[in-house]
């Protein structure tokens, strides 16, 4: 019984971690008027923080290698809590960036080491399994974070979706240190071990094939708000309608993927998936400012 709370308040923390890195998508416009900026720098909150995620995440697994599982667990949600608050007090632009840059320095570990805690809290036969539901907390984030982040926003200002994400991560940060075991640690990551992963052929051609994927979806997604006000004339509960669409289609596509992998193949599930995400894109240029095109593009 505890092992199945140790997973699922780790999923929880990474619905924190992925709302704490795609929060100000939901809320754009709401952080631009509060702040003196413009849509463009509100936007640079998620992609500045998105290349601190992709530089600390390597960094912070090296650096971390022999802590205990739980406390570097539980401390990144504790840090991502505090910056998060802190945030919501912020008085300009620039602190809330600073803010955001040194909370996502350290929140890069947690998705990763999550996953690998928890294959060490399970019988062998259950690791793939478990794995996937920790991974779960990020499509849950956009399907049911997202759109809580901009109802907060867009009624009680973007003040309240910090504070909001911050008490969420406290509170997490303590189930999370009740119900997983201490002493947990992992096999030690040396700087030979990037070495080794840069000569792999196949792994750097996943992760190229990874960032450039990522990389056209967020593209869209971070400024999904704005674009839907301005171009289909899209009210607040629009917004949140569509991020909650979004969500749920990731959602659902990750089942259809778990279901369907074993019989099509890795390779002929990815490529489906990625013609889906080429297609939705395509869609949703071709038929800009249209309502059915927005849909059918965020659904693909």
């Amino acid at each position: 019984m505890k092992s199945f709370l140790a997973r699922f308040f780790l999923m929880l923390g990474n619905i924190v971690i992925g709302l704490a890195v795609l929060g100000p998508a939901g809320m754009l416009g709401e952080l631009a008027n509060g702040l003196g900026v413009g849509i463009h720098d509100a936007g640079l909150l998620v992609t500045y923080g998105a290349v601190v995620l992709c530089v600390g995440s390597p960094v912070m697994a090296w650096l971390t290698t022999r802590m205990d599982r739980r406390i570097l667990l539980v401390g990144t949600l504790v840090v991502v809590a505090v910056a998060e608050g802190a945030s919501a007090l912020a008085p300009s632009y620039g602190v809330v960036l600073a803010l955001r840059l040194a909370m996502l320095a350290v929140a890069a570990i947690y998705t990763p080491q999550a996953a690998a805690t928890v294959g060490l809290i399970v019988p062998e036969a259950q690791r793939p399994s478990a794995i996937a539901f920790v991974f779960l907390g990020w499509s849950l984030a956009v399907a049911g974070g997202l759109p809580l982040i901009t109802f907060l926003a867009t009624h009680f200002g973007w003040r309240a979706g910090f504070g909001a994400l911050g008490v969420a991560a406290a509170m997490i940060a303590l189930l999370v240190f009740v119900t997983l075991p201490g002493g947990l640690t992992g096999k030690p990551l040396s700087l030979a071990s990037f070495a080794t992963i840069a000569r792999n052929k196949r792994l750097v051609t996943i992760l190229t094939v990874t960032m450039l994927q990522i990389s056209g979806q967020i593209t869209v997604f971070v400024y999904l708000g704005p674009l839907l006000r301005r171009l289909i004339g899209a009210d607040d509960l629009g917004v949140e309608s569509f991020f909650g669409f979004y969500g749920v289609a990731a959602l659902v596509g990750n089942v259809i993927a778990t279901g369907v992998v074993g019989a099509l193949g890795t390779e002929l599930t990815l490529a489906l998936f990625l013609v889906s995400t080429t297609l939705g894109l395509a869609v949703w240029t071709a038929g800009v400012g249209v309502f059915a095109a927005a849909v059918v593009g965020v659904f693909f």
